[in-house]
């Protein structure tokens, strides 16, 4: 038998290479355990719930930020209309008491002329005393009438006997104004001349007549006195 030496053993073939393992899924940390601190200088991951600057509703600048309306806006200018409303309330309200006040109190004490010398006062007494004739008149009362116009008739049987009408029940005296023609002194007058615009009504005769009369007032003492009567 003859022995052989054996030749040299040839190497293995190279075997296929194999694509690398993918690394193993990193396992997530349970819920509430304590994570690692990331490295020193690495970008920290936003905690949930915290701002993120220049982010979708995040801080100044970002998208969808709103800035809060400045402090004040637009209500200095409701105040100051607030104000002036009540303003204008209150100075109607004074306007109003103070006519009202006037048209209780009767307006003030001056003679209340226009410029051609008429007059409806009658708290003078040169209009009172063409007043209370024209009333003695209607109620047929020749003594108030005789004190009035002490010219005008003998006596008070004098004033009867003129008198156009059974009594005053007969006649009725609707006054519609007396006007001051002529006064002599405004500030202190002592004859003055008006002019009566009334309607006498005959209740008996069922007629009435426009009598237009004009009155010459004198003063006597204290008291004013007609002294003439004519009818215009």
């Amino acid at each position: 038998m003859s022995s052989q030496v054996p030749g040299p053993v040839p190497p293995p073939s190279d075997p296929t290479p194999q694509p690398p393992a993918a690394p193993a899924a990193p396992v997530p940390p349970a819920y509430g355990a304590p994570q690692p601190p990331p490295p020193y200088g690495a970008p920290q991951a936003p905690q949930y719930g915290q701002p993120q600057p220049n982010g979708y509703g995040g801080g100044p600048g970002g998208p969808g930020y709103q800035p809060p309306p400045p402090s004040g806006g637009g209500g200095g200018g409701r105040t100051g209309l607030i104000i002036a409303i009540v303003a204008a309330v209150v100075l109607l309200i004074a306007g109003a008491a103070t006519a009202l006040i006037l048209v209780l109190s009767g307006g003030d004490d001056s003679d209340d002329r226009t410029d051609d010398d008429t007059t409806t006062e009658t708290d003078e007494g040169y209009l009172t005393v063409v007043e209370d004739f024209l009333d003695a008149y209607d109620d047929g009362d020749c003594d108030t009438i005789l004190d009035l116009y002490p010219d005008g008739f003998d006596d008070v049987a004098d004033c009867e006997s003129s008198y156009p009408y059974d009594d005053g029940d007969d006649v009725e005296i609707d006054v519609n104004s007396i006007d001051v023609i002529d006064i002599d002194d405004e500030d202190n007058p002592t004859e003055v001349t008006l002019e009566a615009d009334f309607v006498e009504v005959d209740v008996a005769g069922d007629t009435e007549d426009d009598r237009l009369v004009e009155f010459t007032v004198e003063k006597d003492g204290d008291d004013w006195v007609i002294t003439v009567f004519d009818q215009v």
